[in-house]
């Protein structure tokens, strides 16, 4: 377990109970409580619950509501403070429930504590316990704004706590391959020091979208802090995700460039980390307005915009080169990049004398080259400016 149980002792109820008192707990559960469109008399499953701040104060709104945790520590406060929730000790490893609740709350970087796999089970146990139209919150750090976070400090950030004279320091690094951060904890009370260590697993936005959808739940909506629009850079990241059917997929389409929708395209948003990989589009825009050979395409899925991508068509030798394909951090993971070249490799199989779509990826840990891969290309063995060559025959 990467999060060992140390971790939630009494030093923990010390240094968050300054951080968790009623005003900040009051916003955390009416936030949850619009998200989800509480009722009185739905069954929620807060998992895990740890003292029970959330767990209580959605009972006192009327909701049938069961906290759960391993740490009995937690469970006896949570059960002395909120008598109008039940609270039971239960690993999230073991989750036994089947279709009893339509509601489960993981709230407060409750998820990422195993490995990938174990991660993954929870999140399927999750939807296992839900009714059919049910729905799950589910609320962690963004990843991409805490490597930033990491990356700005020197490889390193601090986070202090302090009450009185006590200190909590939690210095955090994360481990971009692995997609895990690490934190070493320093607890400073009463003259004295103990050091604590636990690791997270990250998961991006268009990751988590993914792994939910595997999980069990079609339908996943994304917010960022205080409920609202996701933002990439933002310090939040929020699911709503439903087991219900999925709603139709979008039509994905590729639609010319015009000055109706120039300036949306331009404000089209990178993930942070790839900007080393990808271009902005406004330069996608710019070099396709002062190159010949370019064939620029906006991205839709139905009406939304959601990407951009630009092809470089040489005729002598025939050559047909992806120059350019960049999807909106918010809108990565649903597949609407692969179908964009899908339909791309559709166009270019209209050309003269197409044989193959090419494209150049930089090296490095965000590489897209798995991505096209996966889609058919494969390692010409070329290398141009620094970038390795693949292609997909045609």
């Amino acid at each position: 377990m990467s999060v060992p149980p140390e971790i939630f002792d009494e030093d923990y109820l010390y240094f968050y109970d300054e951080l968790f008192g009623p005003e900040r707990s009051d916003a955390d559960a009416d936030l949850v409580a619009r998200l989800l469109a509480l009722e009185p008399g739905m069954r929620v499953l807060d998992a895990p619950c740890g003292e029970g701040r959330i767990a209580g104060r959605l009972a006192r709104r009327g909701c049938e509501v069961v906290g759960i945790d391993n740490n009995e520590r937690l469970l006896a406060r949570a059960r002395e403070q909120y008598p109008a929730a039940a609270f039971e000790l239960v690993d999230l490893r073991s989750l036994r429930y089947e279709h009893e609740f339509e509601i489960v709350v993981n709230w407060f970087s409750s998820f990422g504590y195993f490995d990938p796999e174990t991660n993954d089970a929870v999140l399927a146990a999750f939807a296992r316990a839900l009714r059919p139209g049910g729905r799950l919150l589910l609320e962690m750090h963004n990843p991409w704004h805490l490597a930033r976070l990491i990356e700005a400090g020197g490889g390193r950030s601090a986070y202090v706590v302090e009450r009185g004279a006590d200190l909590m320091v939690d210095r955090a690094s994360y481990d971009e391959a692995a997609r895990r951060s690490r934190t070493e904890r320093f607890i400073i009370r009463d003259g004295r020091v103990r050091k604590l260590e636990f690791s997270l697993e990250q998961v991006p936005a268009p990751q988590l979208v993914g792994r939910l959808r595997r999980a069990g739940f079609p339908e996943v909506a994304l917010f960022g802090a205080g409920g609202a629009a996701f933002e990439p850079a933002g310090p939040r990241l929020i699911a709503l995700a439903g087991t219900g059917e999925a709603s139709p997929r979008p039509q994905v389409s590729l639609r010319e460039v015009t000055r109706d929708n120039a300036h949306a395209v331009c404000g089209l948003v990178l993930a942070p980390g790839q900007e080393r990989y990808v271009a902005p589009s406004a330069d996608t825009l710019v070099d396709g307005a002062f190159d010949s050979r370019g064939w620029v395409r906006a991205i839709y899925a139905d009406e939304q915009l959601v990407g951009v991508l630009a092809l470089i068509v040489d005729t002598e030798p025939a050559r047909y080169m992806l120059a350019r394909l960049m999807i909106d951090a918010r809108h990565q993971g649903r597949g609407f990049g692969r179908d964009a070249i899908r339909l791309l490799a559709e166009h270019v199989r209209t050309l003269p004398d197409a044989r193959g779509l090419e494209t150049t990826c930089i090296p490095g840990p965000q590489t897209p080259a798995g991505f096209y891969r996966a889609l058919g290309f494969e390692d010409t063995g070329r290398v141009e400016h620094g970038q390795d060559v693949l292609q997909l025959v045609l």
